[in-house]
């Protein structure tokens, strides 16, 4: 938080008759050559000065005229902020009149003085308004902008140490991840050719008297009546297959 400091100046509005009616005085700081930005005449208490003599003696200085205070106008307040300190200040005003001087006696407060025509010198301070329109001089903005900016702040935080865990559980889990490395593709074991022709071979053979059996069971299924040359053919023939197997020999 900025520290805040309190300020007070005393000031005059300082009016004429002129030809065309009302006419105020104003200056132009020094400081303000890069823009023409115009001023009612105020100033600090030196010592115990009262606000009073404050305003007579600072109009004095700073316009080069004699004056001497008709009314008390108000207090105006407005903040600022200057080198890093908030200024909280308060200027009051009197409604004075001219009653001798010259402008050209002025100090070297204004560059320059003169005097307005009313609407004139409104335009003129109009200038200076737009000019001081900014948020450090609100302290309600201030106060926004302050707690937005530490918002602002820690998310950026809470995201940089999100990214920062996330990138980290990366690392972490490829680091835990074991590898497997292939060196050969695999492949089925090679398969016995000597065998297979084996197996080959005794299909056929079983196959080729499985379709002799048949051929004889459904020959016999016929049923060829006796004495039929085909029938003793097929017994002649059957007779002789049986004899031919194996088993029927060692029967024998």
């Amino acid at each position: 938080m900025r520290s805040v400091e309190r300020a007070f100046s005393a000031g005059g509005v300082v009016l004429r008759d002129g030809s065309q009616g009302p006419e105020v005085v104003l200056g132009r700081r020094c400081h303000d050559r890069r823009r023409p930005i115009w001023s009612l005449p105020k100033g600090t208490p030196d010592g115990d000065e009262t606000p009073a003599s404050t305003a007579v003696r600072e109009v004095a200085e700073e316009t080069g005229l004699r004056v001497r205070i008709i009314d008390h106008l108000g207090d105006i307040h407005y903040r600022f902020v200057r080198e890093g300190v908030r200024i909280d200040k308060t200027v009051r005003y009197y409604l004075m009149e001219s009653i001798g001087g010259d402008l050209a006696g002025h100090d070297h407060e204004f560059q320059e003085v003169r005097w307005f025509g009313v609407a004139e010198a409104e335009a003129a301070m109009q200038t200076f308004l737009q000019a001081n329109r900014q948020w450090e001089n609100s302290p309600d903005l201030t106060f926004q902008h302050d707690r937005l900016d530490r918002d602002i702040n820690l998310r950026q935080q809470v995201y940089t140490t999100l990214v920062q865990s996330f990138e980290q559980a990366r690392i972490s889990e490829v680091r835990d991840t074991p590898v497997i490395t292939v060196l050969q593709a695999p492949f089925l074991p090679p398969a016995d050719d000597r065998r297979l022709f084996l197996i080959g071979a005794l299909g056929i053979v079983l196959g080729g008297m499985a379709g002799v059996v048949l051929a004889f069971v459904v020959e016999a299924l016929r049923r060829p009546a006796p004495g039929d040359p085909g029938r003793e053919d097929f017994q002649a023939t059957w007779q002789g297959f049986v004899r031919s197997l194996p088993f029927a020999r060692r029967t024998a």
